[in-house]
């Protein structure tokens, strides 16, 4: 049996107040993630890297047995392109510091 939630906002200042702070805690998390994705890319191997791809390909493989209908299937592709274009744009900054750092490095010397 599934708990059905209402899609309103909270009307009462209790119940506001709980969702902002909840909004506000997802976004110290993402901030969280995006620090250590800035820490720790830049030091994966190329192995580590496939190895994460890998497993990613495999959770995605995993959904699509799950949710085989063709909405779901429309869905899924949607927000697996908005990951790779989200993941590029990433490695794309990455690669444009690394760049910035190797020219200073180099006018440094």
């Amino acid at each position: 049996m599934h708990k059905k939630y209402s899609t309103q906002f909270p009307r009462d200042s209790a119940g506001r107040q709980l969702v902002k702070e909840a909004i506000a805690g997802y976004g110290r998390v993402n901030k969280f993630i995006e620090e250590e994705l800035k820490r720790n890319l830049p030091k994966m191997t190329e192995n580590e890297s496939r190895q994460e791809y890998e497993e990613l390909c495999s959770v995605w493989d995993h959904t699509r047995k799950l949710y085989p209908d063709p909405k779901g299937e429309a869905i899924l592709g949607q927000l697996h392109i908005q990951y790779l274009v989200e993941r590029r744009r990433l490695w794309d900054k990455i690669g444009q510091e690394l760049a910035k750092r190797k020219q200073k490095n180099a006018a440094n010397l």
